[in-house]
Order: structure tokens, then sequence, then C-alpha cells
């Protein structure tokens, strides 16, 4: 008897620890939307919270909580909150199967500017659709007067930085991702254009030749203007791509270069391991398949927040 109540206790006292230590906090890097002063387009920015659960398998639907509260909060003095104050959300759901996230929004100010609720929707559908196995947000607008329709389901797709519009009847077209920086240079962003489809001729073309028109008002390259893309050699999944400068320029200016090569190449799905070829310098191997590109982007020091 004595042996049993001994093994009983030992049982109980597992499972309690082995509870506490499932509803610990542990630091995981997290990317969080916010916008430009202007309101012109969305910027991620990573950071590391401390949370319960893992990020990479969200089971709980109260996991996600603290990274909504999170968009509320002011980050960068040079980007703008997206979430109004005193906003709150419920009734959040998890659908594994068709790898969605449902909540309900109630807002003190229950009319926004049209713009404005475009700002809110994409802060909180871009952060939780870059979470791992999460594609789409079904939202309840609540209390919001809205003109919006939120009967369908809201994917990143339509809530993109996009600044260039294919022809819907142009089948020669598509739409694919560039990172350029913002005007100041200080974050790497995201943004839609058009390029012949699929083609990584066309998405470098483009890449390189940077911001045209209206979008250079708010947007720089992240190509130095001396710098050359130059595509060597394409095989399967994997391609060579050499940069060559005409002029000396900072080992800065070619990491930034592959920085945003490699993110723009990854948008595209086709290759899984990229070869820079750079004078003067040894070549280089990056498999996508194996590094995550967006871990550091634009890492922002939660306790240095102003600097």
């Amino acid at each position: 008897m004595k042996i049993k109540k001994i093994y009983k206790i030992i049982l109980i006292t597992g499972l309690c620890l082995f509870s506490l230590s499932c509803d610990k906090e542990v630091e995981q890097a997290v990317t969080l939307y916010y916008s430009d002063l202007e309101g012109m387009y969305l910027v991620p920015l990573t950071v590391n919270m401390k949370l319960r659960g893992d990020l990479k398998n969200i089971e709980n639907p109260t996991e996600i909580v603290p990274l909504l509260m999170k968009l509320e909060t002011s980050i960068k003095d040079d980007l703008r909150v997206c979430i109004p104050k005193e906003t709150t959300f419920s009734d959040i759901e998890i659908d594994k199967d068709k790898k969605e996230i449902s909540l309900k929004i109630e807002s003190k100010n229950d009319r926004l500017g049209d713009r404005d609720e475009e700002l809110m929707i994409g802060a909180i559908v871009n952060t939780l659709t870059d979470l791992n196995g999460i594609n789409s947000v079904k939202i309840n607008p609540g209390n919001l007067k809205t003109q919006m329709d939120y009967g369908e389901s809201i994917s990143k797709n339509s809530y993109r930085n996009q600044w260039l519009m294919s022809d819907a009847s142009d089948n020669k077209k598509s739409l694919a991702v560039v990172y350029w920086f913002n005007k100041n240079k200080k974050y790497i962003v995201p943004i839609y254009v058009d390029i012949l489809k699929n083609d990584v001729n066309s998405l470098l073309t483009t890449l390189k030749k940077g911001p045209q028109g209206y979008s250079k008002n708010y947007l720089e390259n992240t190509i130095d203007s001396s710098l050359d893309i130059i595509i060597k050699a394409v095989n399967l999944n994997h391609i060579d791509i050499e940069l060559k400068n005409k002029k000396s320029i900072k080992i800065e200016a070619f990491n930034i270069a592959k920085q945003s090569i490699l993110l723009s190449i990854l948008e595209l799905n086709i290759f899984d391991t990229v070869k820079f070829i750079i004078p003067d310098m040894n070549d280089e191997i990056v498999n996508l398949k194996e590094i995550n590109l967006k871990e550091n982007l634009n890492k922002v020091d939660l306790a240095l927040k102003n600097d």
C-alpha cells in the first residue's frame, strides 16, 4: 500500500511539473507589422517576446493574444501603430484543417477611416499569417461600423504592399515580391510588383531597377547603383548569381544586396539553393531550405525600442 501511495505521489508531482513547464514563458522571435508614418505600406519588425506555448505549432488560441496586444504598442517612433488603443480581441479559434485563425474585434472607436481600417486589418492578417501553419484569418468586425466585406476569410495576398497592378487579362504577368528600403533606408520592406510569370530574370531586373514612379517618394533601392546582378547559371532548383561592382563599394552594400536578392528569390518559391559569385571573394552557397531568412529581418530590441 505504501509503495502504491508513493508511486501515486510521484506520478501527480510529475504531471504538475510537466504542466508548469508547458505553461512557462519562453523567449521567441515573432514578426509584427506596423506602418510607415504616412500609412503607405506595412513594415515587418522582428522582435523577441516571452510567450507561452510554441509559435511554430500554435495549439491554444490564448497564445496569440500577446501578439495582438503588442500591435497596439509603439515599438519604433518612426513607425505607426495600426491597432487603435483599447481594441480587444475575443472568440479566438484556431482551425488547423483550414490553417486559419478566427477572431472578433471590439474597438472603443467604432468608426475608423477607410485607410486606418485597412491598415489595422493588414497588420493583424500579416502578423498572424506569418505564424507557422496559418494561411488566413476570419474576422468578425464586432461593433465596428464598416463598409468593408468581412464575409470571407482574409489571406496575406489581400493586404500586401502592392504598387504595380497587373492586367488581369495578361496571363504572361504575375505578382512577385521584391525587398526594398523604406525612405530613410532603415527598414527592408516587401513590395509586390509585376514581373513576367515566374521569371527570375524579370524579378531580379525589377529588383535592381528599384522603385519607379510614385513609389520613389516612399521607397529606396536596396541594390547599389554600381552593382550588377548577373545570372550565370540555372539548374533545376539551383541558381548561380554573380554580383559585379563597377566601382569600389563597401562590404555592407554587398550584404544588403545579397539579403534582398535571397528574400526576393525565396518568395518566388522556385529555387532551393543560391550560389553567389563575387569578385575577389569566396563563392557562397545558401540553402534556402535550411535557414530562416526572415528571422532577423528589421530586428528590434524591445529594451532599446527608441534607439
